[in-house]
């Protein structure tokens, strides 16, 4: 599930959460928004950043 939230980030740039629970649904996918957020904060926040507020947040992917 992780790497699928990673390819809709950095597939779309500044892709708010109710976005990318939006893609994930069409793949099939049984997710809340809850569920992402938890996801980005435990295991792939090292690979993207956000930008905007806590609560209009949008997620960029990490170039190293």
């Amino acid at each position: 599930m992780d790497l699928k939230i990673l390819k809709v980030i950095h597939n779309n740039p500044r892709i708010k959460v109710s976005e990318i629970l939006q893609n994930l649904t069409n793949d099939g996918n049984l997710v809340n928004e809850n569920q992402i957020r938890n996801l980005i904060k435990r295991k792939i926040h090292g690979y993207i950043e956000n930008k905007g507020s806590k609560k209009t947040v949008g997620f960029l992917y990490k170039w190293y």
